[in-house]
């Protein structure tokens, strides 16, 4: 039986693990940048896509370069922690230093991910560490967009905002499926919801999209996720939670239909 409870899974962002999540990178003049700023837009697209070719390579051809590309994506993790670190150490002022805050706790997050991928045997493990890997790279993607936003070399449009956005979406989406699962045992039920909560936990980190109306529902509906996670992990431990597992029947409900909210908005604020 489902984990907990009749748990409704999450719905509606299903192609996106199958497009393209990136924004097109553009040009910032190097007058208006600071060099450390100038270096990441220069090349942070490239490491990204190398990074996403080698963990998430689906072609006869990519998989026949394994060994290129996974020195590729190891290259360019090395390169982004290098030049994001450099860019904190230079206290880049506005407004760019917003962005390069966020970036440097995505690049720290991806660089641990990437490391544990490395090491991790068990199937749960690298769903987890490839999960982190797809959100981090993909919110790394939409920092240098705004980065370029910033220097007024390209308009802001929610479209290309939510990039990042849209990846930890689906990546709540997929541990969410894992938890309605009619056979779900207790030991992937615990480890989905610690994913989730890594989860509500990024989304909140970025509610800072050009939508008021979609930041407040991402707020309510992360921070519900948060509630209900911390809860579900207690009670697996054995320990005393704030939720009772009748709250967090109830609350899962509400989180589908919060969920559903988002993803109806999303999809109108991306054609807009």
């Amino acid at each position: 039986m489902s984990f907990f409870r009749p748990r409704t899974a999450l719905a509606g962002l299903t192609l996106l693990g199958a497009v393209s999540i990136f924004a097109p990178a553009t040009t910032a003049s190097a007058a208006s940048l600071p060099p450390t700023v100038k270096t990441i837009l220069a090349s942070g697209d490239l490491y990204v896509n190398n990074i996403r070719s080698f963990f998430f390579c689906v072609t006869a051809s990519c998989k026949a370069n394994h060994a290129t590309l996974q020195k590729s994506a190891y290259d360019g993790v090395v390169a982004l922690l290098a030049e994001v670190k450099a860019a904190v150490k230079a206290k880049v002022g506005a407004p760019y230093l917003t962005q390069i805050g966020k970036m440097s706790q995505d690049v720290t997050l991806l660089a641990t991910a990437y490391n544990a991928a490395a090491k991790d045997k068990t199937v749960q493990l690298l769903a987890a560490d490839e999960g982190a890997i797809y959100y981090t790279t993909a919110q790394i993607a939409t920092e240098t967009y705004l980065l370029n936003v910033a220097a007024g070399k390209t308009k802001l449009t929610f479209r290309g905002w939510d990039v990042g956005d849209s990846a930890t979406l689906y990546a709540v989406q997929v541990d969410s499926q894992t938890l309605a699962a009619k056979n779900v045992t207790a030991t992937d039920g615990a480890f989905a919801s610690y994913c989730l909560e890594g989860d509500a936990q990024e989304l909140l980190r970025h509610v800072d999209g050009p939508s008021a109306a979609y930041n407040a529902l991402v707020t309510t509906f992360a921070n519900n996720q948060l509630a209900v996670s911390k809860s579900e992990i207690l009670i697996l431990e054995g320990k005393k939670a704030p939720l009772t597992v009748k709250d967090i029947s109830k609350r899962t409900g509400v989180l589908a239909q919060e969920f559903k909210a988002i993803v109806t908005l999303q999809t109108s604020l991306d054609k807009a």
